[in-house]
């Protein structure tokens, strides 16, 4: 396997190496047996950079250098990501991914180690083509087009195109509002890959809130934010199974204690029951016909936000408000049983909470009310 189609054809000059350290095209030429100190060093013709080299044979990494001129050659971003910043870059990548401005020379036959690494600031056509594909040695599918020159390779086959690592948008943000939390994406350039946000509280792990698919550069939607405090976003390409890295965990919004001594209503005691009211069996029950209201005093923060959650059960009819003194107002209204969240914002740091109903009057039972402070990251 390791004879291959260009043999047949044409053999490689023994000053192969000296004719491409001298072409204007090229932009590094490197000879893996010359790894020292960590580095492998532009053998080009007036060149006095490198590589740097991590790792040893057969599992090496290699960063390129960090300037311009190389940013600019590698449109196929394996040296840099799709935002300019650098990565790390595996034997594996580079022995595995046709690589259309890094051209590199490795063994046909297992272990497929690497010999030499080029890359090239302007692609090459005509017969300096066919020579690049017999000096390197480079897969007969190497740009997509069958070559003579090339060589058949153990380790795959056929055509096989690297894709850039998905690269992590800068334009989201994620912002507690009143419902949930707010995403906003606003991209210059449409994402090239998926986004995933995940989130967590302070004790939980991480898992998945909310995907934003390929190709979206704008966004306004609200989630739940149950209890989240921590969230991370990473890109994931649609085409492979390519993962950016996570961002840094950043905080959204940290919840403070329970207001509430006795939200669950395991007993009758911290609430004023007004006409109709009740509490029986773990929970609050209004059953009437007319205008009546149930509190509690809390002790809040002037221009504060809380959060206030509950439970509606046993609903026929639903004119309920949640009010505040001096004040601070919202409301559920309709037959709906479930879980339910309001934001509101204190304006007196003593607030007395009521549940009222409406003129018509209304029946159904609450359980599990939790009030609590909105903390700032």
């Amino acid at each position: 396997m390791s004879i291959g189609i260009g043999n047949r054809i044409g053999a490689s000059s023994s000053s192969w190496k000296s004719y491409w350290k001298s072409q204007s095209e090229v932009l590094f030429f490197g000879e893996i047996s010359k790894i020292t100190d960590g580095k492998l060093y532009n053998q080009k013709t007036g060149a006095s950079d490198y590589l740097t080299v991590g790792g040893s044979a057969g599992s090496y990494t290699f960063q390129c250098p960090d300037t311009d001129i190389y940013k600019i050659a590698d449109t196929d971003y394996i040296w840099f990501k799709t935002d300019a910043t650098q990565r790390t870059t595996t034997e594996a990548e580079l022995i595995g991914y046709d690589l259309t401005k890094t051209p590199v020379r490795y063994l046909s036959d297992s272990p497929n180690s690497i010999e030499y690494i080029m890359i090239l600031s302007s692609s090459v056509t005509g017969t300096q083509r066919d020579k690049l594909f017999r000096d390197m040695q480079l897969p007969i599918l190497w740009d997509n087009n069958l070559n003579a020159y090339g060589r058949i390779k153990s380790n795959r086959i056929g055509y096989t195109p690297w894709t850039p690592e998905p690269n992590i948008p800068s334009g989201l943000t994620l912002t507690l509002i009143s419902g949930g939390v707010q995403i906003d994406w606003v991209e210059s350039n449409t994402p090239n890959a998926k986004t995933e946000i995940w989130g967590k509280n302070d004790s939980d792990d991480y898992v998945l809130l909310y995907t934003i698919n390929k190709g979206i550069a704008t966004k306004s939607e609200t989630i739940d934010p149950v209890d989240l405090r921590y969230y991370k976003i990473r890109a994931v390409s649609s085409d492979v199974a390519s993962y950016s890295n996570f961002t840094n965990e950043s905080s959204i919004a940290m919840l403070g204690n329970e207001l509430l001594s006795n939200g669950t209503f395991e007993t009758d005691t911290g609430w004023t029951l007004g006409p109709a009211w009740t509490i029986s069996g773990g929970k609050l029950n209004r059953i009437g016909t007319n205008t009546s209201y149930t509190s509690c005093s809390l002790i809040t923060v002037t221009n504060s936000k809380y959060r206030i959650k509950s439970t509606i059960s046993n609903c026929s009819t639903t004119a309920l408000f949640i009010t505040g003194a001096p004040t601070f107002s919202s409301a559920w209204t309709g037959s709906v049983n479930g879980s339910f969240i309001k934001y509101v914002i204190a304006s007196s740091g003593n607030t007395i909470l009521q549940f009222r109903t409406g003129a018509s009057g209304s029946n159904f039972s609450i359980d599990n009310i939790s009030i609590k402070r909105i903390l700032n990251p």
